[in-house]
């Protein structure tokens, strides 16, 4: 619920702020649903922007499978959730422009006190069967022991990965 569409940006001390009031709620589980748009690192803006510019050309590629050009129902998934993202993102990217990059969502989990949590055999077998519904060029594949990765074709969505707290039974 941090990156809602129109919520770009979260400050460090925000985020900071909200795994810890989360940690002592003491959930069980937790899901983290994150983009994977490309290696991060001092790479500079340009290859930054090219990552970008990949990822969404990636999304858009995916939806076309999907939803035809000219349906309502894709002109609402862009004008809503897509522009959205895709001005956030360059707006991050500018901003941090000149700046190291900020920890992935993972990494803040695991310094609040998370764990990763391993993606089970059937989670990944109900993965692959639900992409069996739909067109070809969509595949699944587990990064780790705790991530599922949604792919188009070779570029990489989506990605999903459980967490627990440190201190639950599981």
């Amino acid at each position: 619920m941090l990156h809602l569409p129109h919520f770009n940006h979260r400050a460090p001390e925000s985020v900071a702020s909200f795994l810890n009031g989360a940690k002592v709620l003491n959930p069980r589980l937790v899901t983290l649903v994150e983009e994977e748009v490309g290696p991060t690192g001092d790479r500079g803006f340009v290859n930054r922007f090219m990552d970008l510019l990949h990822h969404y050309s990636a999304l858009y590629d995916s939806l076309e499978a999907g939803f035809p050009m000219q349906s309502r129902a894709r002109a609402l998934v862009e004008r809503v959730f897509l522009s959205q993202r895709i001005s956030g993102s360059l707006a991050g990217l500018y901003r941090s422009c000149g700046e190291e990059d900020s920890c992935s969502w993972g990494e803040w989990l695991a310094m609040e006190g998370f764990r990763p949590l391993s993606v089970s055999f059937a989670n990944h077998c109900q993965a692959k069967l639900l992409l069996g519904l739909f067109n070809d060029g969509y595949r699944v594949e587990e990064l780790g022991n705790n991530r599922l990765v949604l792919g188009w074709k070779s570029r990489r969505l989506l990605s999903a990965s459980i967490w627990t707290n440190s201190d639950s039974d599981l």
